[in-house]
C-alpha cells in the first residue's frame, strides 16, 4: 500500500510550483489526514484514495492555497533561470564540440612535404611533394 501513497505523493508533487521546504510545510497537515486515512482503511486502493482526497491535480491546487504568490513567482524564477543556464551549457558545450572537430578535420587536410633522394647510377635525383605536384598538374 505505500506504493499507492508514494505515487499520490509524487504525483502532487509533480503539479506544484514550490521548493521542496515549502513542499515540507503545506504537506504536514495533508499527511496527517493521510496516516488518519490509512488507519482506518487498511485495505484502499487508488481508487479509494482518490475518491477520499481528489486527483492529485485537485490535491495539489488545494495545497497550492497555502502557498504565498511570491514564493511560487521566486520558484518558477530559479526554474527558468536553471533551464536557460542548462540550455546554454549545452550550446557552449555543442559550439566547442564543433570548433574542435572543424580543427581536426582541417589538420588532418595539411599536405604534409616529404623528399625523396634516388641514386641511380652516378645520379642523384631529389624530389619533394611539392615538386611531384607540380609535374602532375603539368602533365
Amino acid at each position: 500500500m505505500n506504493r499507492i501513497l508514494d505515487k499520490y505523493l509524487k504525483d502532487i508533487r509533480k503539479c506544484l510550483p514550490c521548493s521542496n521546504a515549502v513542499w515540507k510545510d503545506i504537506s504536514r497537515d495533508f499527511n496527517v489526514a493521510l496516516s488518519t486515512f490509512c488507519d482506518e482503511n487498511p485495505d484502499f486502493n487508488e481508487h479509494i484514495l482518490i475518491d477520499a482526497f481528489g486527483t492529485p491535480k485537485e490535491m495539489a491546487d488545494e495545497l497550492l492555497k497555502k502557498v504565498p504568490l511570491s514564493e511560487i513567482e521566486r520558484y518558477k524564477k530559479i526554474r527558468l533561470n536553471a533551464i536557460i543556464s542548462i540550455c546554454t551549457v549545452i550550446a557552449v558545450v555543442c559550439i566547442f564540440s564543433m570548433t574542435y572537430a572543424l580543427i581536426i578535420k582541417r589538420s588532418a587536410q595539411i599536405p604534409v612535404n616529404t623528399e625523396t633522394t634516388v641514386i641511380i647510377g652516378d645520379e642523384v635525383v631529389v624530389s619533394s611533394s611539392d615538386e611531384l605536384e607540380n609535374n602532375k598538374v603539368k602533365e
